[in-house]
């Protein structure tokens, strides 16, 4: 937290001083700028929202809403680890689960705007494990919209120890397609675990590597890693929970597939992904709105999910998108009007973090 000082007359060297000062700790320091808080009745009521879910002797979670991208309310409620009882931080590190499909959407935009791809390029020309006879065209796009009728791999594999990406384009390709490309939308993990294969076929690094020097590096997320080796060790991880006979019991299951999954992160670093989003940063403004422009299918009908973001078509200025994987719950989402983002991360798999923020918004954003 900063002290704030009665205003005083200053010469210029100190007012320089003052400037620079005010830049390091906004940018520099690794943690989330802060604005004025929420009003209290607000933040109490989201206080007591979040006790009733959340207990502080268990796993819990970090709940962060931020305003045009500055931190107005972050609590942090529970345990990083039961047996050590250590608590939660806002630099404990979750796996992201499906929420990790915002990352790697950004990743296929960034080659676009580098001219290193196009989202109607036909999957094949980087994925040539992908054979299906007599099949149309699947264009990247149809991977992001999730319109490509590929087989789902969560559906037919049963167990992902060592399986990588290519190892599941060439299991998909043996798989009949479950409809014509274009003509349903069904969620499917497959399509951004082939679009993860895309970026790095394209760029010509390892998707991790890529993720890095483009995203991560770039936008000072120091405690965000991409998951693709066996037993990676992952500063300030947070072990995650479930729920076995009315008690906690660690749940860890990693996998080394990546795009579907296994970004892992702070809350603090996705307050500077937020701002990022809001800037335009990382890619032009009418690429990054396409993330957030709900996809269309051969009949007219809308997908309702763009670029790794749900996009309702009864309130398509608030995209979202939640995420679940053994010992992991999370839920992001963007307010594209009024500019309010939440983010709620949780070490234990059982939370129902979007119910929980179905009740957060309520109190944001109250009709």
């Amino acid at each position: 937290m900063l002290t704030m000082y009665a205003p005083r007359q200053i010469t210029w060297p100190n007012a320089l001083t003052s400037m620079l000062l005010a830049v390091v700790l906004t940018l520099g320091t690794g943690h989330a700028a802060s604005a004025a808080p929420l009003p209290t009745a607000q933040a109490r009521a989201i206080d007591t929202i979040l006790a009733k879910s959340v207990k502080p002797n268990g796993p819990g979670a970090v709940v962060t809403v931020t305003d045009h991208g500055q931190v107005v309310y972050q609590k942090t409620i529970g345990l990083a680890d039961i047996a050590k009882k250590t608590p939660l931080t806002a630099q404990s590190v979750f796996d992201l689960a499906s929420c990790s499909k915002h990352f790697t959407a950004m990743a296929v935009l960034i080659l676009v705007d580098r001219g290193l791809l196009s989202l109607n390029d036909d999957v094949r020309k980087y994925v040539p494990e992908l054979t299906h006879k007599g099949s149309k065209t699947i264009r990247i796009v149809d991977l992001l919209h999730m319109v490509s009728g590929l087989a789902i791999y969560t559906s037919f594999m049963d167990d992902y120890d060592g399986v990588d990406n290519v190892a599941i384009a060439k299991a998909a390709a043996k798989q009949p397609m479950l409809f014509a490309t274009g003509t349903k939308y069904e969620y499917n993990n497959t399509d951004y675990t082939l679009a993860a294969l895309v970026v790095e076929r394209a760029s010509g690094q390892r998707f991790s590597t890529f993720m890095q020097a483009a995203v991560f590096g770039p936008l000072g997320m120091s405690h965000t890693v991409i998951m693709d080796a066996p037993n990676m060790q992952i500063r300030d991880r947070t072990p995650g929970y479930t729920v076995t006979n009315g008690k906690f019991v660690a749940a860890r299951s990693d996998t080394v597939m990546v795009g579907d999954g296994n970004v892992y992160t702070s809350a603090d670093d996705l307050v500077a992904w937020d701002r990022a989003l809001l800037k335009n940063t990382l890619v032009k403004p009418a690429t990054q709105r396409l993330a957030v422009t709900s996809g269309t299918l051969a009949s007219g009908a809308k997908t309702e999910y763009g670029f790794g973001w749900t996009v309702p078509t009864n309130d398509p200025k608030n995209v979202w998108h939640d995420g679940s994987w053994d010992g992991t719950a999370t839920y992001i989402s963007r307010g594209l009007d009024d500019g309010l983002t939440l983010t709620i991360l949780s070490n234990n798999d059982k939370l129902d973090v979007s119910d929980l923020a179905g009740g957060i918004e309520g109190v944001l954003r109250p009709e």
